[in-house]
């Protein structure tokens, strides 16, 4: 049986879902002769256009005979950070594992094992986008990848060992202007969910 989540690749029909709206504009902006850019961190669906959803997920899941618990489908899109390439591979690990072991239902440790392991063929990369980084954004990255935060103040500096608030503030702006670190409900966090649990999961 076919594999039915498509990752790392552009995708249409079946596979490409939730940006019915956006379609809609950009088949509108083109219909008028205009150009569209279509801008995004990586890996945020830019060719696909690819989103998110639990439907999405319990929905491809039945289509193959596979149940998917509306609880874990929420743990998948959680632990993807609503990234879509996260979403599409976590379940498609999730899908692996079961399959594999002729099961046709997904439990909550079958979940967490697909997320480790689409950790672990990422951290290579992971790391070496923390390592590319000056040493002002790394210390930076890693106190948000644990506690994100809207305020930098002294205390929060001393607890994750920051510089001077205004280091930090041309640090949170080059992070911010790259897609590295984004604010999210009020506060900045890392917009790449492996990038944040590699950080925060080292000692």
């Amino acid at each position: 049986m076919k594999n039915p989540f498509k990752y790392g690749s552009r995708v249409s029909g079946g596979a490409f879902f939730d940006r019915e709206k956006i379609m809609r504009d950009m088949m509108g902006v083109l219909d008028g002769g205009n150009n569209v850019v279509l801008y995004g961190p990586r890996r945020y669906g830019k060719s696909s256009l690819v989103g998110e959803s639990r439907r999405f997920v319990i929905e491809r899941f039945r289509s193959v005979g596979v149940k998917m618990p509306e609880e874990l489908a929420a743990r998948v899109v959680s632990l993807a950070g609503n990234v879509p390439y996260y979403v599409q591979a976590v379940s498609s690990w999730a899908y692996n594992t079961v399959v594999g072991g002729r099961a046709r239902t997904i439990r909550a440790a079958d979940v967490e094992e697909a997320f480790l392991s689409l950790y672990a063929t990422e951290t290579i990369l992971m790391e070496s986008v923390f390592a590319s980084r000056p040493e002002s954004q790394r210390l930076l990255m890693r106190a948000l990848a644990r506690e994100p935060t809207a305020r930098f103040d002294e205390e929060y500096r001393d607890r994750h060992s920051l510089p001077s608030t205004s280091t930090v503030n041309t640090a949170l702006r080059r992070l911010v202007k790259e897609s590295i670190v984004e604010l999210r409900d009020g506060a900045y966090a890392l917009s790449d969910p492996l990038l944040a649990y590699h950080l925060s999961s080292r000692g």
